[in-house]
């Protein structure tokens, strides 16, 4: 029996996961969670080599959280485990496709293929990028799923992270609960007072508008009230406290729009954010040198 007939054999019988089950198949034990963490602390981070590197770690802390996102108007997977008619579909789906791993890991990986991917910012990018730009002090200001947390802690720097999505709390408390070097705001980014922190890097990923909408986010409905009430303003407060480098990971889509139809400042540096996108128009980060 070849890898294909065996992974359709194993959903020959079906089962109706719960929610809980499959956030059980992302857990990590206590010694596998320490080799993932020992892999971050020392993954070699000169070059932007695209590494999911943390992504296990993530997905141990953050999947529940993440099964709840939705992106385009659709079902998220919570959503979908939870329907009838949505989760039959979805098994039939998953056993055609005989993709490898667990059942479950195999049924949110069709998830993501008919619904888009909600992906996590690469720990490695992150690492990557405070390394090349000497950051020391780090300001997240839609910190999202933690990776740019965990690439602070393999750098032993500081990082201040700002986010709505109080439903992360607990998942940040556990995953940092050993590095007193990360500290979170649960509040609009709006809403802080940047002139009180200290921080010489910004690097942040804000949500593309309405395509994904998260726990407790706000959604911004236009185009308009994104840029002109949030981007433009958060960026532009940034460079005013900043004392290096505010880097910003938007699709070139958005930095057209940003700068071309809102008008705002082109930025100095573009860095490639490596991902994996099979074809498609590659996201970037783009950086504004307060130095300069």
């Amino acid at each position: 029996m070849n890898k294909q007939e065996q992974r359709a054999k194993a959903m020959e019988t079906f089962i109706r996961f719960t929610p809980d089950a499959i956030n059980d198949d992302y857990k990590l034990n206590e010694q596998q969670l320490k080799n993932e963490w020992k892999k971050v602390m020392n993954y070699d981070c000169n070059e932007n080599k695209g590494s999911f590197v943390g992504n296990k770690i993530l997905y141990h802390y953050q999947f529940s959280n993440l099964s709840k996102t939705n992106r385009q108007n659709k079902k998220s997977f919570f959503e979908t485990l939870e329907d009838d008619a949505a989760y039959n579909a979805l098994w039939e789906q998953t056993k055609k496709r005989a993709r490898a791993g667990t059942v479950q890991k195999r049924l949110f990986q069709a998830h993501q293929i008919n619904n888009g991917s909600i992906a996590f910012f690469k720990t490695s990018c992150a690492m990557y990028l405070y390394k090349k730009y000497n950051a020391k002090s780090v300001l997240d200001f839609t910190a999202g799923w933690g990776g740019r947390g965990i690439a602070a802690v393999a750098h032993d720097i500081k990082y201040t992270g700002i986010d709505t999505n109080t439903s992360l709390r607990d998942a940040y408390e556990k995953m940092f609960e050993k590095y007193d070097n990360v500290k979170m705001i649960w509040k609009s980014c709006l809403d802080v007072d940047l002139s009180e922190l200290d921080f010489d890097f910004v690097l942040t990923s804000p949500p593309y508008i309405d395509l994904e909408v998260y726990e407790n986010m706000t959604r911004f409905e236009t185009k308009e009230n994104f840029y002109k009430n949030f981007m433009i303003p958060m960026i532009e407060r940034c460079r005013k406290y900043c004392k290096g480098y505010v880097a910003i990971n938007i699709a070139p889509n958005m930095y057209k729009d940003l700068t071309e139809n809102f008008g705002y400042d082109k930025c100095s540096i573009v860095e490639d954010l490596k991902e994996h996108k099979q074809g498609k128009t590659p996201d970037n980060i783009y950086i504004w040198n307060n130095k300069s």
